[in-house]
């Protein structure tokens, strides 16, 4: 005898071990040793698993179907089991009328042939109705597979794009800190040039507009040094360069030991 319980988070079937096979076949089961039956989780669409697989064998149906599936298959599945009862009550007629058959003997057997055949086309009917019910349940169940599975698939594209977005914001706050460094880093280099030349004007302005965030500000520094020395040495030789100024600076007292140091 097949038979279907539950609890308030399990489903749990009772079958013969020469049905396990077909138990077997409804993913998320497990068998429990000490009910000894197999058990599933409690939810609309095991519901509709179970019933699809052995609808047609329960004795006697009293679980609800639990909530939370679409209308349109909560429906099939509550005609598929209405239909599943009418069935079995045809067959228990069917066999009763058998019986009496057999009591009254064969002068009673072309009266009750026609209530046979009667009962044996309805059945037929029934049977042909749930095979539908149960083809369209199948469908509806396919199309909730696909749509959870689209699901998931979104829902992890949704997880890697936060976690690109975390890493962007993480490298735009590094790139904004290392910034603010570097500006810091620049300003603290040209106070302390300035305050190493003794804070001298035209050095200082030099200084405040020198850009020293590029391989550039050697160059422009030593370039200005050697403009101001051929201004003050009055020099238009071009093929003396700036360590040659520097001599001449020096020989002339321009500058002083610790300038000439300064200088180079």
């Amino acid at each position: 005898m097949i038979d279907i319980k539950e609890t308030e988070t399990e489903l749990l079937l009772f079958i013969p071990a020469s049905q396990k096979e077909r138990a077997k076949s409804i993913d998320g089961r497990r068998w429990d040793p000490e009910r000894r039956c197999w058990v599933y989780p409690k939810t609309a669409r095991m519901y509709d698993a179970l019933l699809a697989e052995f609808g047609d064998d329960l004795v006697s149906l009293t679980v609800a179907r639990p909530s939370g599936a679409a209308p349109a298959v909560v429906g099939l599945g509550q005609a598929s089991a209405r239909l599943a009862v009418e069935n079995r009550e045809l067959r228990d007629e069917l066999a009763q009328i058998r019986a009496t058959l057999e009591q009254l003997g064969t002068q009673q057997e072309g009266r009750a042939g026609g209530d046979i055949e009667l009962l044996q086309t309805t059945l037929a009917a029934r049977d042909s109705e749930v095979l539908e019910l149960r083809r369209q349940l199948e469908e509806k169940e396919q199309q909730l597979q696909q749509v959870e599975r689209d699901a998931a698939l979104a829902q992890a594209e949704v997880a890697r794009l936060q976690a690109i977005n975390v890493a962007l914001e993480a490298d735009a706050a590094r790139a904004a800190s290392d910034a603010d460094e570097r500006r810091r880093f620049v300003q603290t280099l040209k106070e302390l040039a300035k305050y190493t030349a003794g804070n001298c004007p035209p050095f200082a302005k030099l200084v405040d507009e020198l850009k020293l965030n590029n391989d550039s500000a050697p160059v422009v520094l030593g370039k200005e040094l050697e403009r101001e020395l051929r201004r003050r040495l009055n020099v238009g030789d071009y093929a003396l360069n700036l360590y040659d100024l520097i001599a001449q600076a020096r020989d002339s007292d321009l500058l002083t030991p610790e300038g000439v140091d300064l200088a180079h």
